[in-house]
């Protein structure tokens, strides 16, 4: 969503917004951690396959998350992000995925679409994570 559609709704229709752009969060991330736990196999059959790519058995599974925590759009970031531990916290109390626990990396776009590229690309290069969500 553009920050003039945003600016021009009413308050009512903003929390509309964050309530559905939430909701397409948690659902975007509940889907991504069925997929990581239906793409498991064994831990026996794993071992060997986490000793050949470097995963260790107990290493978490690292999530990035862009969000908008600072700058005009921070209404919707702070949130999401807050609905994103909410989660996390219920996933990794259940056991995680395939008994690993999933940390999610945060990284604040500052409401400017030139630092979410660079900071999903940090996510991808420095931090090596599987997966990267976002407002969009």
């Amino acid at each position: 969503m553009s920050l003039i559609g945003v600016i021009g709704m009413s308050e009512g229709a903003r929390a509309r917004v964050a309530r559905l752009m939430l909701t397409v969060m948690l659902v975007s991330m509940a889907a991504a951690v069925a997929l990581l736990a239906g793409c498991g196999q064994r831990a026996g059959d794993r071992a060997g396959e986490d000793a050949a790519n470097g995963a260790a058995a107990g290493e978490p599974v690292k999530i990035g998350a862009v969000l908008s925590l600072s700058g005009s759009l921070s209404g919707l970031g702070i949130p999401a992000r807050q609905a994103i531990e909410v989660e996390v916290e219920r996933i990794n109390g259940e056991g995680g995925v395939n008994g690993r626990l999933v940390e999610v990396v945060f990284e604040d776009d500052a409401s400017d679409e030139a630092k979410a590229v660079a900071a999903t690309t940090r996510l991808i290069e420095q931090e090596d994570v599987l997966a990267v969500i976002g407002g969009g």
